[in-house]
């Protein structure tokens, strides 16, 4: 009973009373009296964090591992156990052999094995259950750490969290909490490979999957992250924390959406011909090319820092008609592409590098099967259904949203 109630210390999702049920259900088993006179640990009652869904879908698994570990204590003499425990260097080995059997004989590794040394030593290891997210947060932060970085990810984080604390004196640092959090983590990540990964790496990502999922809210999230990200390396710590107010501005020149519907088209994005103040006609640029050519003025520095255009229910339109010969830009980003029409100075147009494009899809609307396939293939898809994490995350968001804005009190006082 003792490994289900270290299980159940992490957890915020999960009630003391279900905490409490379960722990009796598992012990009425094997018909065993549970103590109730365990004290009560704030940890088991509100939890510490959230180790997400494959923690609970895994419990076997985890529960498991856990009792490897205890097993492998015990076996230690008495003389030495505490010694062992307190050396975490030492406990980090242990739980490293136990946790490469684990991931050969599961196919995963285990979520407790972080848990562990974070209950055991809260000063030397972060508050996360994640290998994955650890792995994110040393790319995102991993520029600031002078000479050569440690060869574990650990000991990564602990020199990144003291050279953090440089530029932050006197926060209680926490990589899930601001200003830190917007720099590597976007909400609603499930996928192997998380959203602002994936468009780091392709520079175009669509989020698709039934209406009303956050989709738009997800892509303006991803989007602050990218761009969050580009500005802490080109402008190094120091500058970019002290900096949050024009942060938050930037983002919002940077970011661009575009809603489309069934009429939009390739004269809107693109180019097209309109019927000018003399009354003859002559083609007008849409929301792309104003946006290349808008990129086209950026100083030297502002090259660097990522614009995200966001194109919204982008399967409502007819996308081949839409995007025209700029179809292939999407793919080649190295070459001009000559467009149609008939100027007197034939117009080229190339994306510039530090263009990213991120489109959401509704699947009531289109089915994916009915989106041409080049078009798939130029584009990293995720999908984006409901889940009770997101809807929660975004809710809290706009809450504090109107907290700050005063907007909840206005409210209350009209009433």
């Amino acid at each position: 009973m003792r490994t289900s109630f270290v299980y159940f210390l992490y957890p915020t999702s999960v009630r003391r009373s279900r905490k409490s049920g379960l722990i009796h259900e598992v012990a009425s088993w094997k018909s065993v009296d549970v103590d109730e006179k365990v004290p009560r640990f704030d940890c088991f009652d509100n939890g510490i964090g959230n180790p997400g869904l494959a923690y609970n879908t895994g419990r076997p698994n985890e529960l498991t591992y856990l009792a490897r570990f205890a097993i492998a204590v015990t076996d230690v003499p008495a003389a030495e156990r505490v010694a062992l425990l307190q050396d975490h260097v030492r406990t980090r080995k242990v739980l490293d052999d136990l946790a490469e059997e684990h991931r050969e004989e599961f196919g995963r590794p285990p979520q407790l094995r972080h848990i562990i040394l974070f209950l055991l030593f809260p000063d030397d290891y972060e508050r996360i259950a994640s290998e994955g997210h650890k792995g994110r947060i040393c790319e995102a932060f991993g520029e600031i750490i002078e000479g050569d970085p440690p060869d574990d990810i650990d000991d990564y984080l602990r020199a990144i969290r003291r050279k953090l604390s440089e530029f932050l004196p006197g926060k209680d640092l926490d990589f899930y909490w601001e200003p830190l959090r917007s720099c590597w983590y976007t909400d609603g990540e499930t996928d192997t490979i998380s959203a602002l990964q994936a468009l780091h790496i392709k520079k175009q990502i669509v989020l698709y999957g039934p209406p009303g999922t956050g989709k738009t809210y997800q892509s303006r999230d991803i989007a602050g992250s990218l761009i969050r990200q580009e500005l802490l390396k080109l402008w190094g710590p120091r500058r970019y924390f002290s900096s949050a107010p024009k942060i938050s501005d930037l983002i919002s020149t940077r970011t661009h959406r575009v809603q489309f519907h069934p009429g939009y088209g390739y004269e809107d994005f693109v180019r097209g011909l309109q019927i000018g103040s003399n009354g003859q006609t002559e083609y007008r640029d849409g929301v792309l090319l104003r946006l290349v050519e808008d990129m086209k003025q950026d100083s030297d520095e502002d090259r660097q820092i990522p614009v995200v255009l966001i194109l919204d229910e982008m399967n409502r339109a007819d996308l081949s008609k839409v995007l025209g010969e700029c179809f292939s830009l999407l793919e080649d980003r190295d070459n001009d592409v000559r467009l149609g029409g008939h100027d007197e100075k034939p117009r080229k147009v190339r994306l510039p590098p530090n263009l990213f494009v991120i489109g959401t899809m509704n699947l009531i609307d289109q089915s994916l099967e009915h989106v041409d396939f080049a078009l798939r293939r130029r584009f990293l898809w995720f999908f984006r259904g409901f889940s009770r994490e997101d809807f929660l995350a975004v809710s809290r968001k706009r809450w504090d949203t109107l907290l700050e804005g005063g907007e909840i009190r206005r409210k209350w006082e009209k009433v």
